[in-house]
């Protein structure tokens, strides 16, 4: 920390140069590179054009290809779980419209038809929130242009032998003050699933070797209308809805061969289950210019969310028979309510001051059965809870220019979180925590360039836990093994806090080029990890507190034309990126003691070419991830595989309102390995899964009308 203060004392000292606009005074038009050179944030934008470029059918690819980011699972699959700095699950905050994510939200259902742009910063922003350890993603839907515009998709992907449709439409116009467009997807999803896991143990012998076989089916749809109307003194409102449905069913078996050990009934079983996640979410904003310096804006939020699922498994005994029968069954619904008013002022010349108040409400209700041959399981246990979660939060920001080349935000932000959950035992759990997150960011350019420049940023952050991770309740596992443990709540668990520190060298290239270096450290107070117990008998996992941890990282990221680098060389644009990371939670012995299984090392590199003389544009990517070996606890570690992946895609401008794209994830076909291991002074235990993953062929007929 005095190093950075250090630091800014000695850029305040030199910057006394040319101009440099403050972008959080202007509207920065005209591309990516551009706006991200002028912004005070630690930010980037993935536009229209990155989102369209690989034919992709989840907002997840798109952000696989993102510089200090992952994503767990295959490429094309449109499954897995995002990472930024390694860091999944909390320590990423999800945003749609600068909004947090519904609950029950899922990116792997959000088509890119439906996305403006994608912002990716590294520090939180004091209006949008600061339970962001890791960083923000903020989901713009779609906008309309300043032309009428009309556009239908029509897709085809083929994977595994299975052939799945996908449309989208975009329709904008505009009429006066009035302006509106409404987005449209639609897609339809079968596929295979095929896992293999073998599983080990001693002191007691123990082996069994695990064959499953899921076959899925999902329909789905989403739509996104947003209706703008500006008038000639400032005044606008605007109204944005997004509506998603998302259904499926699936059919499978689990086959297990008892080699060692002892013979369960519950290791044999066919199974069918459906389940669907519908939300619907409304957000109206009012901006009102009050004089030639000062601007007013309120935003209201509601949404609502239901997600369902259901299951009938019937277990076998070794003749192949029903020897049991297992009904289950979970609904669940969430309700959100959001207001935030803020007011920008410009006090001084090179000043303005940003206030801001911000309420949600949240309330969750669940109710789950579970039947087995006619007896429930849940006595004792909870079957409906019900979850309220009221958080209010103050901000101000001063954002000034100190300089013509040196511009700084200073923001303070307080939130009040007050969670109380409730179950028809009458168990009550409260939770109440107040986090104040100063939040500093500071652009300088160096003297004598307009195109180098160096950022700085420090910030409070904070992590909470799923409302599940607090209650009192217990979910079951049929068959209790210490790598299938039950999962309970922990009513005393704590967020985590943590302080953090970016630094980062930017130099912009002619023709939209960046180059540029960071590097950051975070240092996390109650650092959450999940631990296993025997209790009365059976296995249970569950979230603690677990002291300090830290994490620090270096990540370099280049975007430039091949012809810059060498002469005479084709046009070829150039993506590279190179993410470093190291972290350690300080209650867990090394080695691999890594946070929350961060992935210590990725790389990326992707080309893309227009031919000039045809109208055919193409290009590819190549992703690695190094995952290895992860300490969870003094007697747990886990193993996964490495991840590499190849995509490409080639597009054919058929006409000046038609174009077909064909494009190819997952060439490479790397299967996903994890090994899990636990091990104690008597005894041991491990588990070996892996999984097939296939090619993703797409052909997509493109129309603007």
């Amino acid at each position: 920390m005095q190093l950075s203060i250090a630091l800014a004392l000695a850029i305040t000292a030199q910057a006394q140069e040319a101009p440099v606009q403050s972008s959080e005074k202007v509207q920065v038009e005209g591309s990516p590179e551009q706006a991200r050179q002028a912004s005070v944030q630690l930010k980037r934008t993935v536009p229209r054009s990155e989102l369209e470029r690989h034919g992709d059918t989840s907002v997840l690819d798109v952000l696989r290809r993102q510089s200090g980011i992952t994503v767990t699972g295959a490429s094309g699959s449109g499954k897995g779980e995002v990472r930024m700095r390694g860091l999944g699950g909390n320590y990423v905050q999800i945003l749609v419209n600068g909004e947090a994510a519904p609950p029950g939200f899922a990116l792997d259902t959000l088509s890119p038809a439906l996305v403006e742009r994608i912002e990716i910063s590294q520090m939180p922003n004091v209006a949008l929130g600061t339970q962001a350890v890791a960083g923000v993603i903020n989901i713009i839907l779609r906008q309309a242009g300043s032309r009428p515009q009309r556009q239908l998709t029509l897709g085809l992907n083929h994977t595994d032998g299975y052939r799945n449709p996908t449309a989208s439409a975009n329709y904008s116009d505009k009429h006066g003050a009035l302006s509106w467009v409404v987005a449209a997807n639609a897609r339809h999803l079968k596929g295979d699933e095929r896992y293999l896991s073998e599983i080990e143990g001693g002191k007691a012998p123990l082996q069994r070797t695990l064959e499953q076989f899921n076959h899925d089916h999902a329909k789905s749809w989403s739509l996104a209308p947003r209706l703008h109307w500006k008038r000639s003194d400032g005044t606008a409102l605007n109204w944005q809805v997004f509506a998603n449905d998302h259904r499926y069913d699936s059919v499978g078996r689990d086959q297990t061969e008892f080699v060692a050990g002892p013979v369960t009934v519950w290791g044999n079983d066919l199974y069918v289950s459906h389940g669907s996640n519908r939300s619907l979410r409304n957000q109206l904003s009012w901006s009102q210019p009050l004089g030639e310096h000062t601007k007013l804006e309120i935003k209201v939020g509601a949404s609502n969310s239901r997600i369902g699922h259901a299951s009938d498994i019937r277990y076998l005994d070794g003749a192949g028979q029903v020897a049991h029968f297992q009904a289950t069954r979970k609904d669940s619904e969430t309700s959100a309510l959001s207001l935030l008013s803020s007011l920008r002022f410009h006090y001084l010349d090179d000043h303005a001051l940003l206030f801001g108040t911000e309420f949600k409400r949240d309330r969750m209700t669940s109710r789950q059965s579970d039947w087995l041959d006619g007896v429930s399981q849940l006595a004792g246990l909870a079957s409906h809870t019900e979850v309220d979660i009221d958080q209010r939060a103050g901000f101000i920001q001063d954002e000034w220019e100190i300089t013509p080349r040196l511009a700084v935000n200073l923001g303070l932000r307080h939130d009040v979180l007050r969670l109380v959950s409730r179950d028809d035992l009458g168990r009550r759990t409260t939770f109440r925590q107040g986090v104040t997150s100063p939040v500093g960011q500071l652009v300088w350019k160096l003297p004598g360039s307009e195109k180098d420049q160096l950022r700085l940023g420090l910030a409070r952050t904070w992590r909470v836990p799923s409302p599940d991770s607090f209650s009192a309740g217990r979910q079951l596992s049929q068959d209790n093994t210490v790598t299938s443990p039950d999962r309970a709540g922990n009513p005393t668990l704590k967020p985590e806090l943590a302080w953090g520190v970016d630094l980062a060298y930017e130099h912009y290239l002619p023709g939209n080029g960046v180059l540029s270096a960071t590097v950051f450290s975070r240092r996390i107070e109650d650092a959450m990890v999940t631990v296993r117990r025997l209790e009365d008998g059976r296995w249970v996992s569950m979230l603690v507190n677990a002291g300090q941890a830290s994490s620090h990282g270096v990540e370099l990221e280049a975007k430039a034309k091949l012809s810059q680098l060498i002469a005479n060389a084709p046009a070829i644009n150039l993506r590279v990126n190179l993410s470093r990371y190291w972290s350690s939670v300080d209650a867990i012995p090394g080695p691999d003691n890594r946070l929350n299984s961060q992935t210590p090392l990725s790389f990326q590199i992707g080309a893309d070419y227009a031919f000039p003389a045809l109208p055919i544009s193409a290009g590819a990517s190549f992703g690695f991830v190094k995952n290895g070996t992860v300490r969870l606890s003094e007697y747990e570690s886990e193993f996964k595989s490495n991840q590499r992946t190849l995509d490409a895609y080639a597009l054919w401008r058929i006409g000046p309102m038609t174009q077909l794209r064909l494009s190819v994830a997952n060439l490479l076909r790397d299967p996903e390995r994890k090994n899990s291991r636990f091990v104690t002074a008597d005894s041991w235990q491990t588990k070996h899964t892996s999984l097939d993953t296939f090619r993703v062929f797409r052909l997509l007929l493109e129309a603007k009308f």
